[in-house]
């Protein structure tokens, strides 16, 4: 049978195929197709699940991970991925040289907590017979799981319709506002009449600027509820960290109203640090979650949660704590466990903390857990401060600078923000600027659209590597929040910097500063 990848994502698809039964030779060999391996196979102490491929029989008597990938490299394969789960192993295998891709383990790790409940699932069958309450409880975390799935990416695609013309909006005002102020400095003697007119502008101005803003955040918002990043963080972005536990805070504030007194303190001036800014929300996301809710628990106590942030040295330190009834200490060390939880199965699935924990820990921090019972807890997160890279001395000359989107509406918007500092060309398709290049013109900086038609950004990329070694560094990718799995591994395969539309001019300016000015 030939899977095909629909729009669903792979967690998603794959808990689609194992939700009703345990069809794992059909979700083995849709793995195998998603991430191309050659062999594919899932086993327990009870015996086999499924395999797709040729798998050697001493891989199916594999105890661990180490004896499975072993099994598996002497049967002729190249590269192995292997998972254990509480009730078992999955591994996957590729005759390939070059083994795995990045954005190919970056699938399976995805699918790593799908695989992880079927397998626990199809355990309890083996050990249990029927086991149908197991059963049950686990085949409706598969169909949430497959359910999230499909409202982030339904989410995921709504945020990148609106990005663009919400990501002109933001530039375009502010353009307005900076030619309002403009004008009443030209006009220092005016009227009575006239001042009032350029007030109301400018007030109009900035209500706007407040309006796009949080049309910007709520989009922010939409994009939490897509599926979880997975890999390592890329270190050309960085991530204002008190902005985005600002922005959790605002968006969780709803939740705690009448419950709890949700209060956020700030230390000013913080530097930023290297990362993904929606991964590190997902965490503030979940920790918060969590400390309201148990806030709310303790019956004649105003429940709080505080959340704060500041430096300590070479780090950003970010502190959730809550004045709940506490975690117990023989619990301390397995709340980080997937699938453990001490509330309810209704309330919980287990998976917050893990997902907040390997976050965290993807962008080189640590997070801590201060709690005692009855004192409620504090969870610390602990992250290293980005190094500011060294760029060259200012020059005189005028530097050149390429936009290429096809939303007219936000070139036109990018062009005039980035006329006042650069010689600016604007086109709508990789085709003409493609042409643009051939004709012999150089540019300082090339800020392109991930995601355009024919020819896209990855397919730009390559095309300018190989006509025009070195000019590839100078791309700067912008993206509306939607990606495919060959976007998400073309960005995780490049360096370049990138940004996430709607966008303001103030956070353009310094990324493309960042690029014309790199030695």
């Amino acid at each position: 049978m030939k899977w095909i990848v629909r729009s669903l994502s792979l967690p998603g698809q794959l808990a689609e195929i194992l939700a009703s039964e345990d069809r794992w030779s059909d979700a083995l060999a849709f793995l195998a197709a998603a991430v191309h391996a050659d062999v594919a196979v899932a086993t327990t102490p009870h015996g086999t699940l499924g395999v797709h491929g040729l798998v050697p029989a001493e891989a199916l008597r594999a105890e661990n991970p180490d004896e499975l990938a072993r099994a598996l490299i002497r049967s002729g394969q190249e590269a192995t991925w292997v998972h254990r789960c509480s009730g078992g192993l999955v591994a996957a295998a590729t005759r390939a040289v070059d083994g795995f891709a990045r954005g190919e383990r970056e699938l399976l790790d995805e699918a790593v907590p799908v695989l992880a409940l079927a397998v626990e699932r199809s355990a309890a069958r083996a050990q249990n017979g029927a086991g149908d309450a197991a059963r049950r409880k686990l085949e409706a975390r598969l169909t949430e799981i497959e359910r999230q799935s499909t409202v982030g990416t339904v989410a995921a695609a709504v945020a990148h319709d609106l990005s663009a013309p919400v990501s002109a909006l933001m530039m375009e005002i502010g353009a307005m506002r900076d030619r309002v102020l403009e004008l009443s400095l030209l006009l220092p003697e005016a009227g009575p009449m006239l001042r009032n007119v350029i007030e109301d502008l400018k007030g109009l101005a900035d209500h706007c600027i407040d309006s796009t803003e949080r049309a910007r955040q709520l989009l922010i918002d939409f994009r939490l509820a897509a599926h979880p990043f997975s890999g390592k963080p890329s270190t050309t972005n960085t991530i204002n960290v008190a902005d985005a536990l600002r922005s959790c805070v605002r968006m969780l504030s709803p939740l705690a109203r009448d419950k709890v007194r949700l209060e956020l303190k700030v230390e000013p001036e913080l530097p930023v640090v290297p990362g993904n800014r929606r991964r590190m929300e997902q965490a503030f996301t979940n920790l918060l979650m969590n400390a309201v809710q148990a806030a709310s628990v303790r019956e004649g106590l105003a429940g709080l949660v505080e959340a704060r942030v500041r430096r300590v040295g070479g780090e950003i330190i970010v502190e959730i704590a809550d004045n709940g009834p506490g975690i117990a200490a023989e619990l301390k060390e397995r709340v980080f466990e997937p699938f453990f939880t001490t509330k309810s199965p209704d309330s919980g699935t287990g998976l917050g903390l893990p997902i907040a924990r390997d976050a965290v820990e993807a962008h080189g921090g640590r997070i801590e857990l201060e709690s005692d019972r009855g004192r409620g807890a504090c969870f610390r997160i602990r992250l290293p401060v980005a190094e500011v890279p060294a760029h060259a001395a200012p020059t005189q000359v005028r530097r050149r600078v390429m936009v290429v989107d096809d939303d007219e509406a936000v070139l036109r918007a990018m062009e005039r923000i980035l006329r006042a500092d650069y010689d600016v060309t604007a086109v709508q398709s990789g085709l003409a600027a493609l042409e643009v290049l051939g004709s012999g013109e150089r540019f300082d900086a090339l800020i392109v659209d991930l995601t355009m038609p024919e020819i896209d950004g990855p397919d730009l990329y390559d095309r300018i590597k190989a006509r025009w070694p070195g000019l590839e560094k100078k791309m700067v990718f912008a993206t509306g929040g939607a990606f495919t799995p060959s976007a998400r591994a073309f960005l995780a395969s490049v360096p370049n910097s990138r940004f996430e539309k709607p966008i303001t001019r103030e956070e353009l300016r310094p990324i493309v500063l960042g690029v014309v000015t790199a030695a």
